[in-house]
């Protein structure tokens, strides 16, 4: 594995302003090489009135799935 990107150590590039860095590696059938995708999830977030109707889709979802399973983190809505 790959050190700590958010130890407390000092580090050797960021991530203050990010959520978390994203590693994914994959390989396609029938393929003999893996393909490596990285990306940060920056800290930054928008109003939901300004979020593309795909995000406001899966939110209202996922609230819903919550809410039924008893809206413990719902807050108030």
């Amino acid at each position: 594995l790959n050190e700590s990107r958010y130890q407390k150590a000092p580090a050797a590039s960021g991530g203050k302003n990010e959520y978390a860095f994203v590693k994914v590696r994959y390989k396609l059938p029938g393929q003999s090489t893996s393909k490596l995708i990285e990306q940060a999830v920056p800290a930054v977030s928008i109003p939901l009135t300004q979020a593309d109707a795909n995000t406001r889709l899966a939110l209202a979802a996922a609230s819903y799935a919550q809410a039924l399973r008893g809206g413990e983190y719902n807050g108030k809505l």
